[in-house]
Order: structure tokens, then sequence, then C-alpha cells
């Protein structure tokens, strides 16, 4: 995320950070940008994740540890998010469906279904059949 190498120097860590939180800042960018300043604050909210664990010795040993096995890439702890939230808005449509409310149930299934399509069976059960 940062652009260093896995055995950068602290200060090395730091110049890339502040280098790219120039760039990447939502405050700092140009008015014509307006429209990208979200996915802006995200790409600079995983700069800063990163600046954290890589300056804090026990988060770095333990990252260096899962990327020497091949994990921990940015792509593998957004599919993990995804499943994340698909779960908590599956609990939420349940919630809803106990307490008879089948519109709010309706919405959260909708949207767990959209976080992760792998589990459509689960969410084709909640949905009232139109047959």
């Amino acid at each position: 995320m940062l652009g260093v190498k896995i055995d950068a120097d602290p200060q090395t860590i730091q110049a890339a950070y502040f280098g790219l939180a120039k760039l990447w800042h939502s405050d700092r960018l140009p008015p014509e940008l307006a429209d990208v300043k979200t996915a802006a604050a995200k790409v600079f909210s995983r700069m800063s994740e990163a600046f954290e664990a890589l300056s804090d010795p026990v988060r770095r040993k333990r990252y260096v540890e899962v990327m020497k096995g091949g994990g921990g890439t940015p792509e593998e702890a957004d599919k993990i998010q995804q499943i994340i939230d698909a779960a908590t808005d599956f609990q939420r449509a349940e919630i809803f469906l106990k307490k008879r409310d089948a519109a709010n149930a309706e919405i959260y299934a909708t949207r767990a279904f959209k976080n992760d399509p792998s589990r459509r069976t689960t969410w084709r059960c909640m949905r009232p059949s139109s047959r």
C-alpha cells in the first residue's frame, strides 16, 4: 500500500506515508476532483492502516509473517469484510422477520445477498415465494 520494501526502516515508511498522504488526503484534492473524494478517502484510510501496522513492531511482525505465508492482500481483506457485512445484514433480516417486519427484513436480506452472492440459497429462503 505504501510502496515500500518489506524490510524498510521506519524513516522510509514514514516518508512514503507522508508523500502519499499529500496526494490522497481528501482535504487536499482540488475542487475539480470532488467527485472522487469518497474514493480518495478510502485509499487514504487504507494507507493510514498500513502506516499504523508498519509503525508498530508487534503488528509489523504479524504482517510480515502473513505476507511471507502468501496471504493478507487487500483483495482478501475486502472479501472477508463483504462476508462479515453479509452475515450481519442476514442477522438483521432475521431480527426483522421475528418482529414481523417483512419490508425491513427484505431490505437487509437483499443487502446480504449483494455482499455475499455465493450464499444465494440462504437468502432465497427468506424471500416470500411468488408461486
